[in-house]
């Protein structure tokens, strides 16, 4: 997600205002920070975010090392990657809506802006350099830590996939895209088998390890034009655009196979997946196609598990056709 290298947005003479600018917010920076969250306890949408007096101690120590040991000290490197992956993930974990993140933006830069114009009231030259570096610092900052947040509300925290969110968004896209130009579209539905003995016999940390290895199974088994997400408890979705059933049934059955030769050290038999699938039928909706998807992963498990079956129209009786 962060390919780009943040400092590309600033110059070198930028960066230099910043680090000059740094110690001096720093006499300022409290204060400011007082009053930014004194206002989120004042404002009763946001109230209810700060759960402790240690719970908002805690936010603002963190927001105050982000600021000041990262952003405005022009130090956006791996540190300050892993303070941007924080906040947004604690902010998104709390309910801190994005626009709420905004405007918070805004109140905080507004008031270092102030700091400006009165450290250097007597260089005007100065103070149009330095607010052009802070601005440019903050909306950087701002827009990444936006990115991780949206990111959090769209991927699945254990297994790094998309999560249902994700899947219905990209569903629609591509339900779209299939109907505006003909084309087919095949949803796969995985479930591991006999998950909840794993997670009984084994413990919920195996479990877990199990959920982790499939999904990363599936992400590197599909096509870079496919896209995987986990469905809910040990279910994942995969969506296939341009493939047809016969297209299908060969990448199902790939990685079902690849499933199957995980190893797990800490279980004594493989991890098997049952697989349901589902080709677009025109006009057919999402809920619809889901819904078949989930009929034929049904009929799999039926069958013993450890297999595929392939989901009948919409208007078809309800009988599958049996891959493997």
């Amino acid at each position: 997600m962060f390919a780009r290298p943040p400092l590309t947005a600033l110059t070198d003479e930028e960066r230099l205002l910043l680090q000059t600018f740094e110690p001096i917010l720093g006499g300022h920076i409290d204060a400011i920070l007082d009053e930014f969250y004194q206002g989120l306890i004042n404002f009763s949408e946001t109230r209810d975010l700060f759960h402790s007096p240690e719970h908002l101690q805690h936010a603002r120590a963190m927001q105050r090392r982000h600021w000041m040991d990262w952003v405005f000290a022009a130090r956006f490197e791996a540190d300050y990657i892993r303070s941007v992956t924080a906040i947004g993930r604690a902010h998104e974990r709390i309910g801190l809506r994005p626009k709420w993140y905004i405007e918070a933006y805004a109140q905080i830069l507004t008031a270092v802006s102030r700091v400006v114009l009165t450290t250097y009231a007597d260089d005007p030259d100065r103070q149009i350099q330095t607010l052009a570096a802070v601005q440019k610092a903050v909306f950087l900052d701002m827009g990444l830590v936006i990115e991780v947040y949206i990111e959090a509300v769209f991927t699945d925290p254990l297994t790094g996939l998309g999560n249902r969110r994700f899947l219905d968004n990209r569903l629609e896209e591509e339900l779209r895209r299939a109907e505006r130009h003909h084309r087919p579209l095949t949803v796969v539905f995985f479930d591991i088998d006999h998950f909840k003995q794993v997670n009984d016999t084994y413990g919920h940390p195996v479990g877990d390890k199990a959920l982790v290895l499939v999904a990363q199974t599936l992400r590197h088994g599909i096509r870079r034009e496919d896209k995987v997400a986990r469905y809910g408890g040990e279910e994942f979705v995969t969506l296939l655009p341009e493939t047809d059933p016969a297209e299908a049934f060969i990448l199902t059955e790939r990685l079902r196979d690849a499933v199957a030769a995980v190893v797990l050290p800490e279980l004594d038999h493989p991890i098997t997946v049952s697989a349901g699938v589902a080709v677009h039928v025109a006009g057919e909706s999402a809920t619809s196609l889901l819904a078949r998807a989930d009929l034929a992963l049904y009929m799999a498990k039926s069958r013993g598990r450890n297999c595929s079956c392939l989901a009948p129209g919409p208007s078809d009786n309800p009988t599958t056709v049996f891959f493997g």
